[in-house]
């Protein structure tokens, strides 16, 4: 009798083990390379236009239009140009034709009488989000200009920004900068006078006519910004 009985409690014993060894009827799958999962995301994606609140110019309205600008250089207050830049308080005013491509391109069409400046094309584009959006345009100055101690040297590459809306400019104007080496290694804005857009030119307009119509350039004093 307590043979059977432990051939009993053995066979018990066998089977209750048995049962863990049966498949479950749901079973988590294992995950393996290649299984179509998404990847994580680059923490440190580079950012598109959009992202950067940047849009493209032809979205703006501005893409296509001519804009009677008028430059105006000379000595501000907080600028790092050298000390001696237009300390005299001598400004220099350069009246010009900017036409806003639809493809980004800033295109000089014309200089007021006696500029010389040689202005030649860059580019454009509209950044920030309203209430603060602004627009950012580069031209070059292929022959630069010297008036008494305000100059900047043939090549400088002049970037103006001013705040916008849709097709309205800041009557307040913008500024214009220039890029320029501090120990020969640091690259930094230097501020180098104003703008102002004075009005929308229709492109029905012929180039030479609109030319005709612009003032002429001038030098003028104002020390308001001499420290």
């Amino acid at each position: 009798m307590r043979l059977q009985l432990l051939l009993l409690g053995l066979l018990g014993l066998w089977l209750g083990l048995g049962v863990g060894f049966v498949a479950s009827p749901n079973p988590k799958p294992r995950l393996k390379l290649g299984s179509g999962l998404a990847a994580k995301p680059n923490p440190n994606p580079k950012l598109s236009m959009a992202a950067r609140g940047i849009v493209q110019p032809a979205t703006r309205g501005l893409g296509g239009t001519r804009w009677q600008v008028t430059l105006d250089f000379g000595r501000e207050k907080n600028t790092w140009m050298p000390p001696n830049w237009a300390s005299s308080g001598l400004r220099v005013e350069v009246p010009l034709l900017l036409e806003l491509g639809a493809d980004g391109t800033a295109t000089p069409l014309a200089e007021g009488a006696y500029a010389n400046v040689g202005a030649a094309p860059g580019s454009w584009e509209v950044e920030g989000e309203f209430p603060r959006e602004r627009l950012q345009a580069n031209v070059e100055l292929r022959k630069g200009y010297e008036r008494g101690d305000n100059k900047l040297p043939p090549g400088t590459k002049l970037f103006m920004s001013i705040p916008v809306f849709e097709d309205r400019f800041s009557a307040r104007g913008g500024t214009l900068t220039v890029l320029q080496r501090r120990w020969l290694v640091r690259e930094e804005r230097r501020i180098v006078g104003t703008f102002t857009v004075d009005k929308r030119i229709d492109n029905d307009v012929d180039v030479t006519e609109a030319e005709r119509a612009l003032p002429t350039a001038r030098t003028y004093n104002d020390d308001r910004n001499i420290e």
